[in-house]
């Protein structure tokens, strides 16, 4: 009697499912093509296959797509805007002065300067850095290096190589991209450890997140520990308020925040949300 409880464990291993197919069973006849396909398909496509073998389906392709991809790291609206990076509204004694922020990246955030006047002198360039990132050049401002179509012009930990950058356009009709200096660079290229938000710990405190919830189902109290366990103090000021038919969920992010990797954290703690608690609406003040 112990020979069939051998491979009743989590997966059906190759020889469980061969004796379901060999065997007489009228359970698995409905499923018996099922069987046979899992048998003997391949991670091949049409045209790779041999006579023995099928290809993989499309729907398993797209399928193990979907799960791959459960992480992406480029996910997140902040990651595909390009050079440019939108600011919320940011008002100063009754002034919008949305359109003084220079993004910080090591903080994930906008810091704002030249808020308690209308008229400067001159453009808040002026003011940006390396770590201090105006999104948009301004008008009229002059090249100060060209960079060749297909030239890296970084070393692995993110640092300009000043060789790769040319005094003149490069001749022959080679495309190439002007370059007006670090505080113009674009800001997916500005690499820091910090931002990494598809990390393997990251993707270890997500899988946490939705194993615990599995486990102990869903409340406030666990609502509330993975808050803590992916936000640490960046996702705050929590509110909760009953509707009709679902409760309205108010958070705020601190942008001055000096935790790692805050893209991410919040994109992960939004994704276990949506996913586990279905009754809650999300929204950012």
């Amino acid at each position: 009697m112990k020979k069939p409880f051998r491979f009743h464990r989590g997966e059906l291993n190759g020889y469980y499912i061969q004796k379901l197919l060999l065997c007489h069973n009228e359970a698995v006849k409905d499923v018996i093509e099922e069987l046979v396909y899992q048998c003997v398909f391949q991670w091949k496509l049409e045209g790779e296959v041999t006579a023995t073998e099928l290809p993989i389906r499309e729907s398993d392709i797209i399928g193990v797509g979907k799960f791959a991809g459960i992480y992406r790291p480029i996910q997140y609206s902040e990651n595909i805007g390009d050079s440019v990076r939108l600011t919320e509204s940011h008002v100063v004694a009754g002034q919008e002065r949305s359109e003084r922020g220079l993004f910080v990246p090591e903080a994930d955030g906008f810091g704002f300067v030249r808020t308690e006047q209308d008229d400067y002198p001159s453009d808040i360039s002026t003011e940006a850095t390396s770590t201090a990132k105006e999104t948009l050049i301004p008008h009229g401002l002059t090249p100060i290096g060209y960079v060749p179509y297909n030239v890296n012009i970084f070393n692995p930990d993110g640092s300009i190589i000043p060789g790769a950058i040319l005094s003149s356009p490069p001749g022959g009709g080679v495309p190439y991209t002007e370059y007006y200096g670090d505080k113009y660079l674009y800001l997916e290229e500005h690499f820091t450890d910090t931002q990494k938000v598809m990390s393997i710990e990251m993707f270890k405190k997500y899988i946490e997140c939705l194993m615990r919830i599995r486990y102990n189902g869903v409340s406030i109290k666990e609502f509330l520990y993975i808050t803590e366990l992916l936000g640490e103090g960046y996702i705050y000021n929590i509110t909760i308020s009953q509707s009709a038919h679902y409760y309205v969920v108010n958070y705020s992010t601190n942008v001055f925040s000096s935790i790692d990797n805050k893209t991410g954290r919040l994109g992960t703690w939004l994704a276990v949300c949506t996913q586990k608690f279905k009754l809650f609406q999300l929204v950012q003040v």
